[in-house]
């Protein structure tokens, strides 16, 4: 936020900030401490819980705040935590005020940090998010653009292009900001990812389609492209579909992308394809389908390793990548294959089977194995603290939390709380 958007956050801490609490603190970019003789920061999860810290925690010590690994071993093991000067000379904190003046201290602080000037020219009026308004159903949703149907395990999510080119300017997109086609159809994906991550456990594939004008979508894509590092308002639009995206990269879900006649898998939105683990584009020449990139796929959408997801999928093959975003005009099938930028091609006679046995085989395998594959695979290259957190941690999480040492009938996460002590199994693994 503060680097793309000019907003600053100040975590201030006033009593004991445990746990959850002071992973959120470990966020934003200040942490600012009441010297009390009270007020501490703790993550008390490995000592109390037999767990580790849940979003992060341990990887935003050592690696943001660069918290020496020694130090960070007492913090991370001292249940009642740390407070005081030496919170703030170990930087778990990043300074420490006197009670007689913390409050004071922190509104002048934040009074000077909102002088600051917001980048894109960030003043004026914001504008207001209406809600989508979407139809939920058992086994669906229904939005304007993006829809989603499950069926024995599966979902497929279909979006729905633009029904025509972008506004003129920026001030007719401001205007009518929440009818616009981007920012709406982003939206609304995000919710159905949300939906399927938390109330539809036991889906493990996703089917990605797309119906629409390939020409509308690169129109669109030109015009976000020219004024988003103008303008704060069309920056935001950019990143709804950036954070869409990223979501995207880290769900527990299979995700295969089809791209048949009528599809519309061209920039933003043939990130989805690249985004996820296999994509399978229909040959044939009695009904072309056709796939392009655009400015966009270039480089506004990093994934958390810092690359983007051209550069992920030939990473090492720079020969590869550069005649990809060099090439003009749309890919067939055929040579969407030969390029690199599909996974494959089945022609007419085969696509119908090639695919049903792709997405029953994958049904069939187990979701802790495919889990952890997916998450190792889909973030090649460099290691970020993003993929640390999100492709590698919540993985090893996951199991921790499964362990009998913390959920077992004498583990330390069911016992929390009682007057009974955990009994550990010692093996290490």
């Amino acid at each position: 936020m503060a680097a793309e958007c000019g907003i600053r956050t100040v975590a201030t801490l006033s009593g004991t900030c445990a746990g959850g609490g002071y992973e959120l603190a470990l966020a934003c970019d200040e942490i600012i401490l009441q010297d009390d003789g009270n007020t501490a920061v703790s993550l008390p999860e490995v000592p109390l819980l037999g767990v580790l810290p849940g979003t992060g925690g341990l990887t935003r010590l050592v690696d943001k705040r660069m918290v020496r690994r020694d130090r960070s071993d007492v913090f991370c093991t001292v249940a009642e935590g740390i407070k005081g000067r030496r919170a703030e000379q170990w930087n778990l904190v990043d300074k420490t005020v006197p009670s007689s003046r913390f409050k004071a201290w922190v509104d002048d602080h934040v009074a000077e940090l909102s002088k600051a000037e917001g980048p894109r020219n960030r003043t004026g009026a914001g504008v207001a998010i209406e809600p989508l308004g979407g139809t939920y159903e058992e086994n669906a949703i229904t939005h304007r653009h993006v829809a989603m149907t499950v069926e024995d395990r599966i979902a497929t999510i279909t979006i729905q292009g633009p029904d025509g080119p972008p506004p003129a300017d920026v001030a007719s997109a401001r205007a009518d900001a929440n009818n616009l086609w981007f920012w709406r159809a982003a939206r609304e994906l995000d919710d159905i990812l949300l939906d399927l991550r938390f109330n539809r456990l036991e889906v493990g594939t996703l089917l990605l389609e797309t119906k629409g004008a390939l020409g509308h979508v690169l129109a669109w894509d030109a015009f976000i492209a020219e004024h988003a590092e103008n303008d704060w308002f069309v920056f935001e639009l950019l990143s709804a579909w950036k954070r869409v995206l990223k979501r995207l990269d880290i769900m527990a879900k299979s995700i295969y992308s089809l791209i048949e006649p009528g599809s519309c898998f061209g920039g933003t939105l043939f990130e989805l394809t690249v985004a996820g683990d296999r994509s399978y584009m229909l040959d044939d020449p009695d009904q072309p389908v056709h796939v392009q990139l655009s400015a966009l796929n270039g480089g506004a959408y990093p994934m958390g390793n810092g690359l983007t997801r051209l550069e992920t999928r030939f990473l090492g093959d720079a020969e590869t990548l550069a005649a990809a975003l060099a090439h003009e005009g749309p890919w067939d099938a055929m040579a969407a294959e030969e390029a690199g930028i599909v996974t494959l091609s089945p022609d007419d006679i085969d696509w119908e089977d090639e695919v049903r046995i792709a997405i029953e085989e994958r049904a069939s395998l187990s979701p802790d194995s495919l889990t952890g594959m997916e998450a190792n695979l889909r973030f090649a290259g460099p290691e970020t603290v993003e993929t640390k957190i999100f492709g590698r941690l919540t993985a090893w999480q996951n199991w921790i939390f499964q362990r009998p040492n913390a959920v077992g009938e004498q583990g330390a996460l069911t016992l929390y709380g009682r007057p009974e002590r955990p009994v550990f199994d010692w093996r290490r693994t």
